[in-house]
């Protein structure tokens, strides 16, 4: 089950720290500052509903869109879950896909070709010797 508040805390905090101020959020957000900052400190038990998304909207872009797809309302956006991905889970992603040899042979030479020579020389170290 997805923890809501949570989310929100973390979103909140996030958006805190890359620089909005808890003030303007609820200037944006239409929020009481008091009851921001009991949320972030965790003494805010229960949010209603249009305050809980007052704030996600008032949070930057690309914070809100990880928070709605983390509850599961927003569309996912290839760009920016991509970084996001643990090599485990590009893995996953792609052993579950039926690909032809010629479709494995594509993504073998982009990942080929995203490897930049600082890489190169990290794979190198981590690849254990045959």
């Amino acid at each position: 089950m997805t923890d809501h508040k949570k989310i929100l805390v973390e979103s909140l905090r996030k958006a805190i720290a890359y620089g909005k101020p808890a003030s303007q959020i609820a200037r944006e957000s239409g929020v009481n500052g008091a009851v921001i900052s009991k949320l972030l400190n965790g003494q805010q038990q229960d949010l209603m509903a249009g305050y809980f998304f007052s704030l996600i909207n008032s949070l930057p872009e690309e914070i809100k869109n990880e928070a709605m797809i983390r509850l599961g309302l927003g569309n996912i956006n290839i760009d920016s879950l991509v970084p996001h991905l643990s090599v485990s889970e590009i893995t996953q992603i792609i052993g579950r896909m039926n690909l032809t040899q010629f479709e494995v042979a594509h993504i073998l030479e982009a990942i080929a070709c995203s490897l930049t020579p600082n890489n190169r020389q990290l794979d190198r170290q981590l690849t254990p010797d045959a």
